[in-house]
């Protein structure tokens, strides 16, 4: 039985969301047991929330249209098609169509169902699973096909792009920081990126930038302290469920805490990097800090903190100093940072003309892709079994913690077996940490690890996006671009994304300025928490990360955060996390 559908208008298709696209394309392409009649009811039900009705045609201006579902398994490639699909274009139509559904139909000569336009996407869907596509039918001779086959796919061609445009609104979407595949790859974006940001630095000279006075309202930068007002306090204790945050210094709360009380530490501190001419990230976290931190921990409890490429070894060096014992370094690698280097050929062309022409191509910067942290323990109580039978730490969760084959965490080769050859029969035994192994007939010995990878001190995922950021915070003022990132409204520099670490966007609720993804510090609490119920202390808990983190993982937590405006934030996202609604706050307690 063939359906008929119709589009009548556009209406609220542009708005709807990825879940509904997902409903769409599961209830078209079902292969399941249910009933002919059930299956039917869903994908009207789906086809309501795109805005499409039944119909058995569309009035266009050369005739009649008919709009069907069909199965593609009656759909004729054209065997004739000019136009080429590689690999890179299948992937980017198929990762289209796994997220936002097929939102546009197929177009079929009607006689012979062979496809006019949407070689690719057919091909994609069929290689999604799916078994339906809504084709539009035409009733056209074959050269009318084939004219219209090169007119659809040509006039496409025709169009050029608005480079500073489109890399803003890739921006936007986060395709830079979250890994969405727009059918760019990562050479195409770091060259839109590299141009947007030299019509900044051409404008403006980056140098001049970074010694900017944050306090002098002459300068581009303005901070307004008060464009947002807080509902926390400082002094204020927010318990929420098996959490609690504090407003104030954490310093001053971790001196209230008793002595080996706490299970792990993770946190992420100031950077000392003067980030975007920030008063708060002027200095890094010393020796006062390490040492109360090194108080509050359990004996075996680990610590992992955050710092820049550059100042890692100020933090690393005050955390040993308070007596923790450095065990590693975990790298958190995110690849699409955004390059700050001030191009050496055009600095000379202003004072220097005659010796720029040898320094082209040369920059004062690399383009950031990681973020350091130190991992440290506090030493054992005794031997490990000792200090873990007493404590209940010590140890690290590797097992909870391995890579997924084909995960994105892992970065590295994607082969789940390996093989090591020896020259001798030996009998199969179980490689430490590895799994199982298996030797074949030719004496080869595969080790497989089911369970995933071994962990290591790497860890790949995407910078948050802007909706993971403020998931929880609908209920937030907002604050403008402008504010969010501290500049006045109509400067050069707030149109480009290196000047707010992407935000960029109109208005932004949850506006601050180094969120780190969900993914990676459940991670890293998995790693290190302990148990299920321990507590992990973050010492700077900005918009609460690593609190969502710990609740999603089983574990209790304290966080601790000096700005009241970031308290609210933390606080909205964690009330999400736990879907909590009674909430405890004990007011002006530090």
């Amino acid at each position: 039985m063939a359906r008929i559908f119709a589009q009548p208008g556009m209406g609220n298709r542009g708005a709807f969301r990825r879940r509904e696209a997902r409903i769409s394309v599961s209830c078209a392409s079902s292969d399941s047991a249910a009933s002919q009649k059930a299956r039917e009811r869903a994908y009207d039900g789906s086809l309501h929330l795109l805005g499409w009705v039944r119909s058995s045609s569309v009035d266009l201006h050369g005739g009649d249209v008919n709009v069907e579902q069909v199965l593609l398994s009656d759909l004729r490639g054209d065997p004739k098609n000019p136009r080429k699909h590689d690999d890179r274009n299948m992937r980017a139509i198929a990762d289209s169509l796994r997220l936002h559904g097929q939102v546009e139909p197929l177009v079929v000569q009607q006689s012979s169902m062979m496809l006019i336009a949407g070689n690719g996407r057919a091909a994609a869907m069929k290689s999604l699973g799916w078994t339906h596509a809504t084709v539009a039918l035409l009733d056209v001779s074959d050269r009318e096909a084939r004219e219209l086959s090169i007119r659809l796919n040509r006039t496409g061609e025709l169009a050029s792009w608005n480079d500073d445009v489109l890399a803003q609104h890739l921006k936007d979407l986060d395709a830079l920081a979250y890994g969405e595949d727009f059918g760019f790859n990562e050479e195409d974006l770091e060259s839109l990126v590299a141009e947007l940001d030299q019509v900044f630095e051409d404008s403006e000279d980056e140098s001049v930038v970074e010694e900017k006075n944050p306090n002098d309202e002459n300068q581009e930068y303005q901070v307004d302290e008060q464009s947002v007002e807080s509902t926390t306090k400082s002094g204020d204790v927010i318990r929420v469920g098996d959490h609690q945050l504090h407003c104030g210094d954490c310093i001053r709360v971790m001196e209230k805490l008793e002595k080996n009380s706490v299970d792990a530490i993770v946190g992420d501190p100031p950077y000392g990097i003067g980030f975007m001419s920030k008063g708060w990230d002027q200095s890094v976290p010393g020796l006062d800090f390490a040492r109360e931190c090194f108080r509050v921990l359990k004996p075996g409890g680990h610590l992992i903190l955050f710092a820049a490429t550059r100042t890692i070894h100020r933090l690393t060096v005050a955390v040993e100093d308070a007596g923790f014992e450095i065990r590693d370094q975990i790298s958190w690698i995110y690849w699409t940072g955004f390059p700050k280097s001030v191009r050496v050929d055009h600095e000379l062309s202003k004072k220097h003309p005659g010796e720029s022409q040898s320094w082209k191509g040369f920059g004062t910067g690399l383009k950031p892709a990681t973020e350091p942290a130190v991992l440290a323990r506090k030493p054992l109580d005794g031997t490990i079994a000792q200090s873990v039978a007493r404590w209940g730490v010590g140890g690290l969760n590797i097992e909870g913690c391995r890579y997924p084959y084909g995960h994105k965490s892992w970065p590295g080769p994607g082969e789940k077996l390996k093989p090591a050859v020896y020259s001798q029969p030996l009998a199969p035994k179980t490689a430490l940490g590895t799994g199982r192994a298996v030797e074949d007939e030719r004496r080869e010995i595969f080790v497989d690890a089911p369970s995933g990878r071994f962990p290591s001190n790497i860890y790949h995922c995407p910078k948050p996006s802007r909706a993971e950021r403020e998931e929880g915070c609908d209920h937030l003022p907002t604050r403008s671009g402008a504010e969010a990132v501290d500049r006045k409204a109509g400067t050069k520099g707030l149109s480009n994304p290196r000047a707010g670490a992407g935000r960029t966007a109109s208005t932004v609720r949850n506006w601050h300025p180094t969120v780190k993804p969900v993914a990676l510090m459940r991670w890293l609490v998995r790693l290190v928490g302990g148990q299920p119920g321990s507590v992990v202390l973050d010492p700077f808990a900005g918009s609460g990360t690593t609190l969502v983190a710990a609740h999603v993982e089983g574990f209790r937590s304290v966080g601790v955060e000096l700005d009241a405006r970031h308290c609210d934030i933390a606080r909205a996202r964690l009330e999400h996390a736990v879907e909590y609604e009674d909430l405890e706050v004990t007011t002006n307690q530090e």
